[in-house]
């Protein structure tokens, strides 16, 4: 029986954080070959206000992590196997002569990668930057992408993203939280998404608002919006407790800290060193 080639090549996740003015963010990234034929990739990162700047770094096969634009041809960098095998090397090519590195991935083989972002240090409250990460063919042809939004804020609250699978999509992990999940999780089954916003600052953090939105090829298990320490949890509905989702828009707002005004959509305040959890549940299409 001859199986049909599937090319499938994903980077994930999107990211979100907030980032005070000179200061940096992480986001961490998989791209991944999640399809059944051999792959060749390049990667390019953008982003789209040019007074803030970001490195996308890689980790080479001694450990040390390198920055994109200084990959050569002939460098090795690890690649993790979702089937839990151990990590291997591949070697970078550059067949084009594009000045851009080609990742050879087999399938199910994946590469870890840090979107390192730097706010200019005369950023102001509110203002905002997209890095996006995109993965082409050799010719140029595009096959995913992700986006890392940043905003300013005068106080620094902290977002660290996390998702764990749900194989029974019953809103319970059926396993730890990760950055990046190397279980796949396949059609018909969940993911639990989870942030924990974090006040690093030494003073009161004021209308703390956290905005996540469902991811593509997926769709929002209702009633699954969760916040620690509530006696109990938040509806689907808008205006009506410290949580929400937006069906037309397909996003999740939490309005966290005491004192939230969530009928009039602003949060709360988080003291310095205090921390909030969030968390929903996605379904992916089958």
């Amino acid at each position: 029986m001859d199986v049909a080639d599937v090319k499938s090549v994903e980077i994930t996740p999107d990211g979100q954080n907030q980032i005070q003015p000179g200061g940096t963010v992480d986001y961490p990234h998989k791209l991944s070959n999640e399809g059944n034929i051999d792959e060749l990739v390049e990667l390019t990162s953008n982003n789209n206000d040019p007074d803030w700047s970001s490195r996308t770094l890689i980790e080479k096969d001694d450990g040390t992590l390198v920055e994109l634009a200084n990959l050569q041809a002939g460098d090795k960098v690890k690649v993790q196997n979702t089937d839990g095998s151990a990590e291997t090397t591949v070697e970078l090519t550059d067949a084009d002569t594009d000045g851009n590195v080609e990742f050879p991935l087999k399938p199910g083989q994946y590469i870890n990668i840090t979107d390192k972002v730097f706010a200019p240090s005369d950023a102001a409250q509110g203002e905002g930057n997209t890095t996006t990460l995109t993965v082409t063919d050799p010719d140029g042809t595009k096959r995913s992408a992700a986006e890392d939004n940043s905003n300013v804020i005068l106080g620094q609250v902290r977002l660290t993203k996390t998702v764990a699978l749900d194989v029974g999509c019953d809103n319970r992990a059926d396993g730890p939280f990760a950055k990046i999940q190397s279980s796949k999780v396949e059609p018909g089954q969940c993911a639990i998404w989870q942030i924990l916003a974090k006040n690093e600052g030494n003073t009161l953090v004021k209308n703390v608002i956290v905005n996540d939105s469902v991811p593509a090829f997926t769709s929002y298990v209702a009633g699954s919006l969760r916040i620690d320490g509530l006696a109990t949890d938040p509806t689907d509905q808008m205006k009506d407790d410290a949580a929400e989702y937006d069906q037309s828009a397909n996003k999740i707002t939490y309005y966290l800290g005491a004192n939230a005004d969530y009928a009039n959509s602003k949060g709360g305040e988080l003291a310095s060193g205090e921390t909030s959890v969030v968390r929903f549940t996605v379904k992916v299409e089958e």
